[in-house]
């Protein structure tokens, strides 16, 4: 996804925890799960062990 090329370090960060707390509600993860999968890839690029520290 291109929008998140434009997103700081700290705001790949920021959203990927708070996936992690919406994650316990299924139907709202399943809608946020391709951006959080570019995200993800897009903070692995960026800082790799961060990236890596977040699983699936």
């Amino acid at each position: 996804m291109e929008i998140v090329k434009n997103w700081t370090t700290v705001e790949l960060i920021d959203f990927l925890n708070s996936y992690k707390s919406i994650a316990r509600d299924r139907s709202q993860s399943n809608k946020d799960h391709s951006v959080m999968l570019a995200v993800r890839e897009e903070l692995t690029k960026r800082q790799p062990i961060i990236g890596w520290s977040y699983t699936l």
